[in-house]
């Protein structure tokens, strides 16, 4: 992997970086750019930049640093997603919208979503609040 850094200018700040990544095992390369707050270190990999705001809840962090994993084999599936603590707001029976309306229907999957799902995992995706969305599991 190689980055390039480039100063923002204008009305951009912190710095975009451009990052190439793949090229192995017959794969096409890929470049990506993103925005970085500020540069906070060295790393193994080279520069370490804070592309998050620091006010940035860590469960956020947390979530994005899963779902970016660079090996499939540790990143999270989109159902380890949903059951994140940085979701656990939405699991709350009393969340309201900012206009205080209930939220809509979250949790009414269909029976091939949940294929293949552990009773665990549902247990935690799905609130006891809810199950009602979800008749086809029998809980």
């Amino acid at each position: 992997m190689e980055a390039t850094v480039v100063d923002g200018n204008g009305t951009e700040t912190g710095h975009i970086i451009i990052t190439t990544i793949g090229g192995r095992n017959g794969q096409p390369k890929q470049t990506i750019s993103y925005m970085a707050e500020r540069v906070v270190g060295q790393g193994s990999f080279g520069i370490v930049f804070q592309i998050f705001h620091k006010r940035t809840p860590p469960e956020a962090v947390d979530l994005v640093s899963r779902l970016l994993q660079y090996s499939p084999s540790l990143r999270c599936t989109a159902l380890e997603a949903c059951i994140h603590p940085f979701f656990n707001e939405l699991r709350d029976p009393n969340t309201r919208l900012p206009n205080g309306r209930p939220l809509p229907p979250l949790f009414n999957f269909k029976p091939q979503e949940l294929k293949g799902a552990s009773l665990e995992l549902l247990a935690k995706l799905i609130p006891e609040h809810a199950l009602n969305q979800c008749p086809f599991l029998g809980f």
